[in-house]
This record gives structure tokens, C-alpha cells and sequence, in this order.
């Protein structure tokens, strides 16, 4: 089997940090100014703030696992994990 080249594309306005295969890349730069107007609107859509407080222990575990689980965001990982489980 022929092994694909891949690369790694970031770009922090359509918050992309990951491979793709190097024949999708013209096809990702089609789309890209969609996904950052995409992005653009679901960041202003998210307006209202909730607080909790953590201990430092906890923020830690919170961080690892949202960076293990693949998220750039803690927030993201959060409402999605919350929103999943009641849903």
C-alpha cells in the first residue's frame, strides 16, 4: 500500500490544527475563507459567560483531558462534554 503524504495545516481564524492528505490541500483552500466566516459567526454566537470555580488539581485534569481528547479549547471541551451528556 502507497503511503500518503500529509500535511499539517494551522490556521487559528477557522481554528484548524491537524493533517490532511496533501491531495485534499486544494479542496481545504477552497473551503478555507468559508470555514473562517463559519467560525467568525459561531464565536459571536457564543456571548453569554458561566463561571465555575476548580481547584488547581482539577483545572489541570480538565486541561489534559480536553487536550487528549483533541480540543484546542477548554471551553469548547466543556460545553460539548456538558451539552453531549444531557442531550
Amino acid at each position: 500500500m502507497k503511503k500518503r503524504k500529509a500535511v499539517y495545516v494551522v490556521c487559528a481564524s477557522a481554528k484548524i490544527y491537524q493533517e490532511f492528505i496533501a491531495e485534499d490541500m486544494s479542496l481545504l483552500l477552497l473551503d478555507m475563507s468559508a470555514l473562517i466566516c463559519a467560525e467568525k459567526r459561531y464565536s459571536r454566537a457564543q456571548e453569554t459567560v458561566i463561571r465555575f470555580r476548580v481547584s488547581e488539581k482539577d483545572k489541570q485534569r480538565i486541561e489534559q483531558r480536553a487536550l487528549k481528547a483533541g480540543y484546542t479549547s477548554v471551553s469548547k471541551y466543556i460545553r460539548e462534554e456538558v451539552l453531549a451528556y444531557y442531550l
